[in-house]
């Protein structure tokens, strides 16, 4: 059925029809109950680039923004079908752009476009018709990144330029003024798409007068995407093993406009309050996320699965938007704001312990955005409010029961690394109750019944974390703190050296030997407390290596030494130089007579000299008086035996 010249006249253009057009102009018109919006998007998608009357484009154009399977004066419009609008729109002008010999030119075309979408806007006050636009210019203006890639200087290249320069200015002003209008969610999501798409080119002005209009459009995006149906649904999508979803198809682009929009807030107290709403938001999501995932017993069997693609994409999501508020917390200065710079970093750092299981199943080497907002929220808490720090080590220590968790499923566990990792960095300002009773006490049964290598390790380090802070600490030195860190440091040293070779490394025992001895040795805030400390812990270590069995061990685990006893006497000659100036040649002599000289095996006995030899050239270097005193030791003996 032809639509009369009256019908296409009213909109000012005159046009050349064809049965076939006629017929798609009344479909968007007035569809039959076999049309529907997929059907209406492949008519445009075949017709568009074949029209040959740019006069046909813009009636086409008009004609489909009046479609009320897609726009109505209700503001009513499904979310799929816009952002499928975009895509369509996309499709048209990329492939009429391609077209090499076409009868209505590309700049014609794409002008036609406009006209139309300047028509619709020119019918009414702007605000009432601007959403209905963004999809089609949002499509329009993505387009316009692929003809660099297929022709970058076509003809008529100014005229598509301004064509473009056009577009873009629409756009904006669209946005803005469609915020006067009370807009659905689904309306307001399909704005923050169509942003995202295309916001390397709107202007930050464009974009502060848009948060002055709505100055939560940053929250409206983390509920859209972690929390509506169209996103994440608060995790159900994951644990439903569903990739249909419209926010996480787009959720790079909506990801970097969140860490945008944050940029360029009008208000800095109006963003504090917003991203503290984003932030509640986004730990309450991780912990719903964290127990849905564990009630549907996911594993890490299979890390590549679409499950566990989808948990990527939420953690790599989720770190992007933290990355925007830990620049935010630099660049607007809100350090001056301790209160919510704390509270923000308190909440990311919680949220960053409930998806630890999603960090550590994909490991966070060499992702630097991870890093960054670790470490900015970490910093931030240790330098201005160590009280929270405290706080958040003991509340997830109570939470977490890390004895139990350490034997429990990977998800408990990744909990538990996190924290120990947490601990470690926190633990030089943590209050002394909180560091003893809870982090080196858990620690220390952690240590003695390691349900895991991991956490072994992570358990180690954490000890080793505070005794490297007693090397140079200024911490006042008081008696029962004196008694707790001399228990602590005996009773740890012991435990260490007896999980040499079964559950310890050469290289690991090696550490563990020298934070020790470093830790107690003359400059440490221990020595100069109880400077018998020292002589102590390295006869501990001596008799250690007088008492051990000389089982064989696996020739990976150690470089040189092929037996328990030679290599735990390398690791006692490695930090010799340690040793005070007055007992240094005792120790020497005691330690080649009773450990290097009765070796049997030549290949350890020379292993060992090499070593005795190189640690007089260190003690040399750093202490010369000490280094010259066991020089000429060393060749008074070399004098005896010859």
């Amino acid at each position: 059925m032809s639509l009369s010249g009256t019908e296409k006249l009213k909109y000012g253009i005159g046009a050349q029809g064809s049965p076939e057009l006629d017929y798609l102009f009344k479909q968007l018109i007035q569809p039959d109950a076999s049309t529907d919006p997929e059907k209406i998007l492949s008519y445009l998608a075949y017709y568009y680039p074949r029209i040959k009357n740019a006069a046909n484009v813009q009636l086409l154009t008009q004609y489909f923004l009046q479609c009320p399977l897609f726009f109505n004066d209700g503001q009513v419009i499904e979310l799929r079908w816009a952002v499928r609008t975009i895509d369509c729109f996309r499709y048209v002008v990329e492939k009429k752009y391609q077209v090499s010999e076409p009868t209505v030119p590309f700049y014609s075309f794409y002008r036609s476009i406009f006209a139309a979408v300047r028509n619709v806007l020119c019918s009414g006050p702007i605000f009432m018709n601007s959403w209905k636009v963004c999809p089609i210019i949002a499509g329009c203006l993505i387009a316009e990144a692929s003809r660099d890639t297929h022709d970058p200087y076509p003809r008529y290249l100014e005229a598509i330029r301004e064509a473009d320069s056009k577009f873009l200015e629409t756009f904006e002003r669209c946005l803005v003024s469609s915020q006067s209008l009370w807009l659905g969610k689904d309306l307001i999501y399909m704005e923050l798409i169509c942003l995202s798409c295309v916001q390397d080119q709107v202007s930050e002005r464009t974009l502060a007068q848009i948060l002055r209009l709505i100055p939560d459009l940053p929250l409206d995006l983390v509920v859209f995407v972690f929390n509506s149906p169209y996103g994440f649904d608060n995790g159900r999508l994951i644990t439903a093993k569903s990739t249909n979803s419209i926010a996480v198809s787009y959720l790079s682009g909506l990801s970097r406009l969140f860490c945008t929009l944050l940029s360029v807030y009008p208000d800095q107290m109006t963003a504090i309050k917003c991203i503290d709403s984003c932030l509640n938001h986004c730990r309450n999501y991780c912990v719903s996320l964290f127990d849905l995932v564990h009630s549907a017993h996911i594993t890490q069997a299979n890390t590549n699965s679409p499950t566990w693609k989808l948990l990527k994409q939420n953690f790599f999501a989720l770190i992007s938007m933290f990355e925007g508020v830990a620049r935010f917390i630099y660049q607007q200065g809100t350090f001056k704001d301790a209160k919510s710079c704390c509270g923000f970093s308190r909440r990311m750092l919680d949220s960053l312990l409930y998806t630890s299981f999603i960090s550590d199943a994909i490991g966070t080497g060499g992702f630097d955005a991870y890093t960054f907002v670790y470490n900015v929220s970490l910093d931030c808490l240790k330098n201005m409010d160590a009280h929270a720090a405290g706080l958040l080590v003991q509340t997830w220590a109570e939470s977490l029961r890390p004895i139990d968790a350490s034997a429990s499923d990977f998800m408990a566990r990744s909990k538990l690394l996190f924290w120990l990792n947490f601990s470690e960095s926190c633990i030089g300002i943590l209050p002394r109750e909180i560091r003893f009773d809870t982090v080196l006490a858990i620690v220390r049964q952690l240590i003695e019944n390691p349900a895991s290598q991991e956490v072994l390790e992570g358990s180690h380090s954490v000890v080793l974390g505070y005794f490297e802070l007693l090397q140079d600490s200024n911490e006042a030195s008081t008696s029962s703190w004196l008694q707790q860190t001399k228990k602590t440091v005996y009773e740890y040293l012991q435990i260490a050296l007896r999980q040499f070779p079964s559950k310890l490394s050469f290289r690991q025992t090696s550490v563990v030997v020298d934070t020790v001895a470093r830790a107690v040795s003359p400059g440490s805030v221990l020595y100069d407390a109880d400077k018998t400390l020292c002589d102590g812990i390295f006869l501990l270590i001596f008799r250690e290596c007088m008492h051990s069995s000389n089982e064989h061990l696996e020739e990976q685990k150690t470089a040189h030494f092929k037996h328990r006893q030679p290599a735990l006497a390398a690791m006692l000659i490695q930090v010799t130089p340690l040793i005070p100036d007055a007992a240094y040649i005792g120790w020497m002599q005691k330690i080649k007579s009773s450990l290097v000289d009765p070796v049997v095996n030549n290949e350890e006995k020379q292993a060992l000299l090499d070593k005795l030899w190189d640690s007089i050239l260190v003690a040399n270097k750093h202490f010369p008086d000490k280094g010259s005193a066991a020089i000429r030791w060393w060749y008074r003996g070399e004098e005896a035996r010859l």
